[in-house]
């Protein structure tokens, strides 16, 4: 089951080998995430999705500490999900995390299944209601997934002086490199409308619409490039 949807306006996730030290174009590096950088990554994506509609649905606005319930909820989503599938953009000349990402790599099982190992953690998040609406929303949109292996990309955000410098649009792209090798499609769920645009500027095309929990969520898929014929992908400003 995957938690809420990344917001390409909010910041964008990649990363292909481990630790590879990556730069971009913006001069950020793009790594998977090392235990030391875990509270920190944290406190950015929580903070890039305060705002996000599904965010809003599972804890409430005028919730006590919803702020640490948010950041508690994504310290669950990044152990479930899996530090080796997680990404972050530095910037080598502060060492901060500038962007996150999470993915889930073909094969994987429902976010929800794996998570019921950290279940509490969750709890503590968003609560048993909030995790109903977490339930919800992944079985929405786990029947517009493609029925092969895939990459999904579930959640991707950076922090506030990284948005709008194209970190979110490196961080995705750095894993369909590695779709794009492999030959697999990528699938998401775009929560706005912005941001399901600036998808398709990396080569999304929109598939499908959620109603319900997710009602207006648009699912998109990434068909993989063909070796001799690289995909061009646009400018986004993620």
């Amino acid at each position: 089951m995957q938690p809420p949807s990344s917001s390409v306006a909010e910041g964008v996730r990649c990363g292909c080998s481990p630790n590879d030290g990556r730069e971009t174009g913006e001069t950020v590096q793009i790594r998977t995430i090392q235990p030391h950088r875990l509270t920190e990554a944290v406190s950015v994506i929580a903070r890039a999705f305060r705002d996000e509609p599904i965010i809003g649905q599972m804890v409430a606005e005028d919730a006590a500490q919803r702020d640490r319930k948010i950041r508690d909820y994504f310290a669950w989503s990044i152990r479930v999900t899996g530090l080796s599938n997680t990404d972050v953009a530095i910037d080598p000349l502060t060492d901060r995390v500038l962007g996150v990402a999470l993915w889930e790599p073909p094969g994987h099982r429902p976010h929800t299944v794996r998570g019921a190992i950290a279940l509490p953690g969750v709890l503590r998040g968003i609560g048993r209601s909030g995790f109903t609406t977490l339930k919800a929303f992944g079985r929405a949109g786990l029947r517009k997934h493609p029925e092969q292996p895939h990459w999904h990309l579930v959640d991707v955000g950076t922090c506030p002086s990284a948005r709008g410098r194209g970190v979110g649009a490196a961080l995705v792209r750095h894993r369909l490199e590695c779709a794009d090798r492999d030959q697999r499609i990528v699938s998401l769920e775009a929560t706005t409308e912005g941001s399901a645009r600036l998808y398709e500027r990396l080569g999304f095309d929109r598939r499908d619409r959620l109603v319900g929990v997710a009602d207006g969520v648009t699912v998109m898929w990434r068909e993989p490039a063909l070796p001799s014929a690289p995909r061009r992908a646009g400018g986004a400003a993620l």
